[in-house]
């Protein structure tokens, strides 16, 4: 699941094990979004970080 963030990483510096244990355990749900799905809706007040693992995501405001 971490692999593609252990590369992304590693470009930039070499990662230990220890590392790699550390980054797994803070992660606490894992949660798949389908093409067109809000991760974070407008006026919400999210409590928590994300990680994108894998795909893209924009930001967008829609006008009435």
């Amino acid at each position: 699941m971490l692999e593609s963030l252990y590369l992304n990483l590693g470009q930039h510096d070499a990662l230990s094990d220890e590392e790699k244990a550390l980054l797994t355990s803070t992660l606490s749900i894992e949660k798949y979004f389908g093409v067109g799905e809000d991760i974070v809706v407008e006026g919400s007040r999210p409590t928590y970080s994300t990680l994108i693992i894998d795909g893209l995501a924009a930001r967008y405001k829609v006008l009435e």
